[in-house]
């Protein structure tokens, strides 16, 4: 009678290093995705809060008039405060969003049917890591 020797059967060094490091590649793509996507999504939300601050601000600016107002507007290169005046009672105070507004008249020739418009450019800017962002809505207003 012959007697066969079982071979024994197992996992190599080489064959756990490989599946080792499959697994290691896998969840690092996966980290990644993951953190493309909270970027993309922290983005979104500073996007979005300006979208709601530079509306709210050409809403104010259409009820009180303000477009009329001879020279309001914001210097060139302004970052205001959302809340300075005369906006301080619509906002609390927000640090990573600042605001410039831009108001003229269409037109200041009085035959022209434009002349009572006044264009409101509205800019908000915040920042994200170390990136200025900005949104600009752009509207008309008219005398009543």
């Amino acid at each position: 009678m012959r007697v066969q020797q079982q071979k024994a059967r197992g996992v190599t060094l080489l064959e756990t290093l490989v599946a080792g490091t499959v697994i290691v590649l896998v969840l690092l793509s996966l980290l990644g995705a993951i953190s493309f996507a909270l970027e993309g999504s922290r983005q979104a939300e500073g996007h979005d809060d300006a979208t709601w601050y530079a509306q709210r601000l050409m809403e104010a600016i259409r009820e009180r008039e303000l477009a009329q107002t001879v020279g309001f507007s914001d210097p060139p290169t302004a970052r205001i405060p959302l809340n300075a005046p005369p906006f301080d009672t619509d906002f609390t105070p927000d640090p990573l969003y600042t605001r410039r507004i831009v108001t003229r008249q269409v037109t200041t020739d009085p035959t022209d049917y434009r002349h009572k418009l006044y264009e409101i450019t509205v800019t908000i800017y915040w920042k994200s890591k170390r990136r200025e962002n900005s949104f600009q809505i752009v509207g008309l207003t008219g005398e009543p």
